[in-house]
């Protein structure tokens, strides 16, 4: 089925399975981690968005056949290897490189999470755009303040999050980079830079972390309480409640 890379000795990300097709596969990987999950059509201006490479230590691969697991494929194998540090780089140790991907991979995390909460949000509010057009033909426009307030409130978080006019990474000049573009800001500066992050981007994390976490405490809030009692409401009517995000 395909290839996982995952970790050795020290605990590390496991890598999504790679594609294959029938016949013969030959699949290299690029020595980096798990992207980012950003929303299809996401703009990061002057940003990098591709995985973080992964410190030097002993990782694993493994094949699987006619499964997509290990405890249900027909075959399995795997090989262990060496990643080597580049010679090169005399000053920068280990422990700078580690340090160095615990901060990427924090960072990663905190996009994909930001993008599957935008994600969220559009599911919401299509649905509820969608119930908001039937609730005069069920006769029900007591519901209609309910679920604008849902169709605002969704709206208003989503521009918190992302800067949805932006088409092409020059539109930066024109509006302004929400919360999910500095993350990556911040991700392409510490993932450019091969040694330790510096004092300065974990100032700026904690920054970012300041002002992401309480948006993303109102889109729990909003896809679980305040949908819970819009659906609740809306079965009483008979009406198809609107279904909360699931997980991407």
């Amino acid at each position: 089925e395909g290839e996982e890379i995952e970790g050795g000795d020290k605990e590390r990300p496991r890598i999504e399975s790679f594609e294959a097709k029938t016949g013969l596969n030959r699949v290299v990987w690029n020595l980096r981690g798990q992207a980012p999950h950003l929303v299809e059509g996401a703009i990061m201006s002057l940003s990098y968005t591709g995985g973080p490479y992964l410190p030097p230590g002993t990782y694993r691969a493994m094949l699987t056949v006619g499964g997509a697991e290990p405890e249900t494929g027909d075959w399995v194998d795997s090989r262990s290897f060496e990643v080597l540090a580049d010679p090169r780089l005399e000053d920068i140790s280990q422990a700078d490189l580690e340090e160095q991907y615990a901060m990427l991979d924090q960072l990663s995390a905190r996009l994909t999470a930001t993008h599957d909460a935008i994600a969220g949000l559009r599911s919401v509010r299509e649905q509820a755009g969608a119930l908001e057009e039937r609730l005069d033909e069920a006769g029900a426009p007591e519901l209609r303040p309910a679920v604008e307030a849902i169709l605002e409130r969704a709206g208003e978080l989503d521009e918190r999050l992302i800067q949805s006019r932006s088409r092409v990474s020059q539109d930066a000049l024109n509006f302004q980079p929400r919360i999910d573009n500095q993350y990556a800001y911040l991700y392409t500066h510490v993932f450019g830079n091969t040694a330790r992050p510096t004092a300065g981007a974990r100032r700026r994390l904690e920054d970012l972390e300041a002002e992401l976490l309480p948006i993303l405490e109102a889109v729990s809030e909003l896809t679980g309480p305040q949908l819970a009692e819009l659906n609740r409401r809306a079965r009483e009517l008979a009406i198809p409640a609107v279904q909360p995000p699931a997980g991407r």
